[in-house]
């Protein structure tokens, strides 16, 4: 579970299921506006998509923490990538 801090009357949410994303040398992963971006692995040639990021939680200690839904759960969805870009 992630709590992310939503406005009014939102408040915090909780979130489960989804991929939690720390920054590099307190470094944030994520800045505000990037909402809506593919991410990458970088860990294979391909880069195969892992998901879109859509929320962030500076928490308390600054650890700069971003939200990513995972790709399968978009694929539920029925979101496709354009042709060229590779699929997992």
């Amino acid at each position: 579970m992630f709590p992310v801090q939503y406005p009014d009357p939102l408040g915090i949410l909780n979130l489960t299921g989804l991929i939690v994303v720390e920054g590099d040398h307190g470094d944030p992963f994520s800045k505000p506006g990037d909402s809506g971006a593919l991410v990458f692995s970088l860990e294979f040639v391909d880069r195969r998509p892992v998901g879109i990021l859509f929320a962030d939680n500076r928490g308390q200690e600054g650890k700069g923490l971003s939200v990513v839904c995972p790709w399968k759960h978009l694929q539920k969805l029925g979101v496709q990538l354009l042709p060229g870009i590779q699929d997992s």
